[in-house]
């Protein structure tokens, strides 16, 4: 209910819609031109709560809620700019800092063939995320999560083989 009082107050100045009582532009719906339309009233929305976002779960009110050619829009099918509109410039900030120091640990490990591949699950990830939603799916999200702590066990194995 919440997010519904939330959705009533948002209006992209850019498309002329607002969330739930918007206007249809033309007849764009899901195609290629939408993506450019959508991202473009994504971004006027961000402009409004850029340092907190809306919230998880914004998304998919929004692309439930919305009026063409946001609705059916469920993810911005570019990762980083959905989490900069759900999670705010805080969010993004956080999600930076670990990719960072996931790779920092990588470089700080032993090159294995282990170490490698999981940096690579983690490079596709982040190459998947500019033109997909992968941290939205559970299997390629779980892969990423298995890569992520798999590499700090990995270190901490190697700082504890050294202890004797």
């Amino acid at each position: 209910q919440m997010m519904d009082k939330q959705l009533k107050n948002i209006q992209c100045e850019r498309c002329g819609i607002n969330a739930t009582e918007g206007k249809k532009v033309g007849n764009i719906i899901m195609n290629y031109e939408s993506v450019w339309v959508c991202g473009g009233c994504y971004m006027e929305f961000i402009k409004k709560k850029p340092i907190t976002g809306f919230g998880l779960g914004f998304m998919q009110a929004l692309g439930n809620n919305a009026q063409p050619p946001l609705r059916g829009w469920n993810h911005a099918h570019f990762e980083f700019l959905q989490m900069w509109l759900e999670l705010g410039v805080i969010g993004v900030l956080m999600s930076v800092w670990c990719l960072w120091h996931y790779f920092r640990t990588f470089l700080g490990c032993v090159r294995s063939n282990l170490t490698i591949a999981l940096a690579g699950i983690m490079v596709g990830i982040f190459v998947n995320g500019i033109f997909n939603f992968p941290i939205h799916l559970w299997l390629i999200s779980s892969l990423g999560m298995l890569s992520y702590s798999a590499m700090y066990a990995v270190k901490h194995e190697e700082e504890n083989a050294y202890d004797g």
